[in-house]
């Protein structure tokens, strides 16, 4: 089960749905979140796309809309008892090494709210291969900011459910947040797979084996 999830806002350009196409039909995702896109799925060229798609907002860029997220993070994953995982644009680092900037360093404090959280709730961040930085603001000068913000939360229930799992950030040029791309799979139920029977010629050795076969 594959999961894309994108952070585009003007998706409805032509060259962005061009682009969202293209993922999809290089990645083959079962379910796709978009993210800040204020269109509709017409308006995101999705309308003849056979594949469902959910849209949703949580957070926001303000430190007071942050910590309102992280309340209602918290207040999820301590009243459901399903698996629980929480991918997206945190709009937040979990570490000031996920923060670049050519002016000033990430201030420690301003992560410890979303760690604490995160630790709080007992969920594990999965990890990801490709570009340690999803999001840049798009200044290529002297003010170039960089950030890991995306990124996929689960809780130990999930892990479980699903032990092959893997994060992928994809590069576009059309976007200055990276896709991401989560991969999963169950464990398999081998106590309730049918095993086939196989007859070995060494238990007629056996004088009760030998009986039963002939009863048989």
């Amino acid at each position: 089960m594959n999961t894309l999830e994108w952070n585009y806002l003007g998706l409805g350009q032509p060259r962005a749905v061009r682009a969202l196409h293209h993922l999809i039909k290089t990645n083959k995702p079962s379910r796709v979140f978009l993210m800040e896109t204020k269109l509709r799925n017409q308006e995101c060229g999705l309308d003849q796309v056979k594949i469902e798609v959910a849209e949703c907002f949580l957070s926001g860029y303000a430190r007071t809309f942050r910590r309102h997220s992280w309340k209602l993070l918290k207040f999820i994953n301590n009243n459901s008892d399903l698996p629980t995982s929480f991918l997206g644009d945190f709009n937040e680092v979990l570490d000031v090494g996920e923060y670049s900037s050519s002016r000033r360093v990430r201030p420690w404090w301003q992560t410890n709210n979303f760690k604490r959280v995160v630790v709080d709730c007992e969920l594990i961040d999965i990890g990801f291969s490709g570009h340690p930085f999803t999001w840049c603001n798009n200044f290529f000068s002297s003010y170039t900011k960089r950030a890991c913000l995306h990124r996929c939360l689960v809780g130990k229930n999930w892990k479980v459910l699903f032990p092959e799992r893997s994060i992928s950030y994809l590069t576009s040029t059309h976007s200055d947040h990276l896709a991401l791309l989560l991969k999963c799979g169950k464990k398999q139920d081998l106590g309730s797979q049918k095993r086939r029977f196989r007859f070995e010629d060494g238990w007629c050795l056996y004088e009760e084996s030998k009986q039963m076969v002939e009863k048989a």
